[in-house]
């Protein structure tokens, strides 16, 4: 059985949205996620993390549990369009490149982040419908994921044509005034 794996990574969320939007959208009820925790714990910073007591570990841990929580929903939910449009999962490092579904599973973990009315905007719930929109147009193949063979440019080109195509529009303008 293979591992789930999420189309973005915790620090290329922070990377797509910044540490201080990621901060607010994690924070715990007492409001005690500090952001230079948060960028510490997703960049490894041993030094930072050294100076913090057990309590703000396990807040910081917690956030980090959220967000990797959220992206892992956010790419069930792009596997399933995916799969519904015929797609063998996993795709490769290399087919995921040619997408921009990291910013899809990134879009999509900041909504479910969102989750309540201090959060949500009309700006961000439209880019989460957009992506919802363009996932649908994949599941029912009206956009291509992914290039098919026959999108492949050929080798070279064997005949280049110029010119006009014939028309049903009289050419001659000279009975019109300029």
């Amino acid at each position: 059985m293979s591992t789930l794996t999420t189309y973005c990574s915790p620090a290329e969320y922070l990377d797509q949205f910044g540490a201080g939007e990621a901060t607010m959208l994690l924070q715990d009820e007492q409001r005690t996620l500090e952001q230079s925790w948060l960028v510490a714990l997703i960049g490894n910073d041993h030094a930072t993390l050294a100076t913090l007591d057990a309590s703000q570990l396990v807040v910081v841990d917690g956030a980090l549990a959220r967000l990797n929580r959220a992206l892992i929903e956010s790419a069930n939910l792009i596997n399933g369009y995916l799969r519904s449009a015929g797609l063998a999962l996993p795709l490769s490092a290399d087919q995921i490149a040619q997408t921009p579904l990291k910013t899809c599973n990134a879009e999509l973990a900041r909504c479910w982040l969102m989750d309540d009315s201090d959060n949500a905007t009309d700006l961000s719930e439209k880019r989460c419908e957009q992506q919802r929109a363009w996932l649908r147009d994949i599941s029912m193949r009206r956009v291509a994921l992914l290039p098919t063979q026959n999108d492949a440019q050929p080798n070279g080109v064997t005949e280049v044509r110029s010119g006009r195509s014939a028309s049903r529009f009289d050419t001659d303008w000279s009975g019109y005034p300029l």
